[in-house]
């Protein structure tokens, strides 16, 4: 005979279907929430804003028309030479050496039989080697016209070999007040300065870094011939071990200055990421080439032109060359094809640009860009979670752990929101 439930066990029983719907939805709730991160919307690469309103320090003159310099964000070699600075005067230190050589033996020789010298300016955490030739005006972009007419009052169509090379300086001042916000650092903090000796294998960063800009191809090679034994097509990147700083050459050749602009700021985003907490733990390519593209595509989407390589293609390069392409649009198709590379081979990539194809640059591209649309604190804590990574850390192990800290799933699942989000959004 079938017992009919009293009130007393319906009671219990409701209550017990409310318990699991409130357990189970709660767990689901806290799930959903904890993930909510990952569901990045529109294109950050395009909407975030970096050092808004930033320009740099002023110069800061003595009274009178021809008052000399007292105050500047960076130090000029043709400055100095023309005697524009007062006694006393306050600016970032001058380079005694270049490339750990003396620094007049090193601007000699970029002078050759040239009328002038380059020029050689230095801020608080780079110096610059400026040797461009004259560009016209109607190429400065509208917020870079008060920063030249401050030192360069006078209204010209031209500006000189001086006026460019303090436009370069100023631009790069520009792009690291950019890597700090995007990293949440301040620079003056202890936050920012290299890790301590020895907590991983490496050397910390003991030197300002260098970039060098030339006027063209063929003195740009015969410098890294010199100096290096080989160089890549339109630019490399060296690192200096004697002096434990990392160098970047680039040539503008017959680029136009905004290109030229856009390619400085994908080196320099290298420069920065393998300076950030010492010259430690290498990261694999993939990181600081999509860095490097994240910050050359805020400039114009296609920029992407160049190949920082000087061998020939390869076999499996000539479907994908160089040139101006939708990346959206390919990385879409990368996905959709199932063709893009898992992130375990990303991580076990090598350290050289070299051994990243062209179509998987899209690839580094789009995961940093994806990265970042979650939250600049975030890609912080995944950088250092790599950049602290210790000696016997497998890089696979490495690479989870720093997936799980930050965005707290595996590399794996990782992608597959990633994927989710190119099918998604990118048109």
């Amino acid at each position: 005979m079938r017992e009919h439930p009293t009130r007393s066990s319906r009671v219990l029983n409701s209550l017990i279907i409310v318990l699991w719907t409130v357990l189970f939805a709660g767990g689901v709730s806290a799930q959903v929430d904890r993930l909510a991160h990952l569901d990045v919307q529109g294109d950050p690469g395009s909407s975030l804003l970096l050092a808004e309103g930033w320009a740099p320090p002023s110069f800061v003159r003595e009274p009178g028309k021809q008052g000399k310099i007292t105050k500047s964000p960076f130090w000029c070699s043709r400055c100095a030479d023309h005697g524009e600075y007062a006694k006393g005067a306050r600016h970032p230190a001058p380079p005694e050496k270049l490339l750990n050589r003396p620094r007049s033996d090193m601007v000699a020789t970029v002078q050759g039989k040239a009328k002038k010298p380059p020029i050689v300016l230095a801020m608080p955490r780079l110096i610059l080697v400026c040797d461009l030739s004259p560009l016209s005006a109607r190429m400065l972009k509208k917020y870079e016209i008060p920063w030249i007419r401050e030192h360069f009052p006078k209204k010209k169509t031209k500006l000189d070999q001086h006026a460019v090379a303090h436009l370069y300086a100023m631009r790069c001042l520009h792009l690291f007040a950019q890597w700090t916000d995007l990293m949440c650092l301040d620079p003056d903090r202890k936050e920012y300065r290299p890790a301590d000796h020895g907590q991983t294998w490496g050397n910390p960063s003991m030197n300002r870094g260098e970039v060098w800009l030339f006027p063209a191809a063929e003195p740009y090679h015969q410098f890294c011939r010199q100096f290096f034994k080989g160089f890549g097509k339109w630019s490399s990147w060296w690192y200096v071990k004697p002096s434990n700083q990392v160098a970047t050459l680039i040539h503008a050749g017959k680029l136009k200055d905004d290109i030229l602009h856009a390619r400085l700021d994908h080196m320099l985003a290298h420069q920065h990421l393998f300076e950030y907490r010492g010259h430690y733990y290498h990261l694999p390519v993939w990181i600081p080439e999509g860095i490097g593209h994240y910050f050359e595509r805020r400039h114009e989407q296609k920029f992407d032109t160049f190949c920082l390589l000087g061998q020939p293609r390869q076999k499996d390069r000539s479907d994908w060359e160089w040139k101006a392409r939708k990346w959206k649009r390919e990385v879409r198709s990368l996905v959709s094809k199932n063709e893009e590379l898992p992130v375990t081979k990303l991580a076990l990539s090598s350290t050289s640009n070299q051994d990243l194809i062209p179509r998987y640059h899209v690839q580094a591209w789009s995961m940093i860009n994806y990265m970042i649309g979650m939250g600049r604190g975030r890609f912080r804590t995944f950088i250092d979670g790599l950049k602290t990574k210790a000696e016997d850390d497998h890089v696979l192990e490495a690479h989870n752990n720093a997936f799980r800290r930050t965005f707290g799933v595996s590399a794996g699942q990782f992608q597959a929101r990633w994927r989710g989000w190119v099918l998604k959004k990118q048109k």
